[in-house]
């Protein structure tokens, strides 16, 4: 199946400190984001039974649109930049 995902915990921690930087900032945010919408990202893993996780994190690893895996850190620019171009 290919990749190794972030952890639940690292997910939560990833949004909770996103959100203390969205509360920090003074600037709008990019991709059309906006404080509503990470407040309500925020909600859904909090409020997610464990079960529920367990499913979202397994349907993930079945999806047909996208992948996850583990690169070097040494090689992550340029992998960024090969799928900027491929976009």
């Amino acid at each position: 199946m290919g990749g190794t995902p972030m952890s639940r915990l690292s997910v939560r921690n990833h949004f909770y400190a996103g959100a203390e930087v969205l509360e920090a900032r003074s600037q709008p945010l990019s991709g059309g984001r906006d404080r509503k919408r990470v407040r309500r990202v925020i909600a859904h893993y909090e409020n997610q039974t464990g079960e529920q996780a367990t499913a979202e994190d397994e349907a993930a690893y079945h999806s047909t649109t996208s992948t996850m895996m583990q690169v070097p850190v040494s090689l992550a620019a340029k992998v960024e930049k090969l799928i900027a171009r491929a976009s």
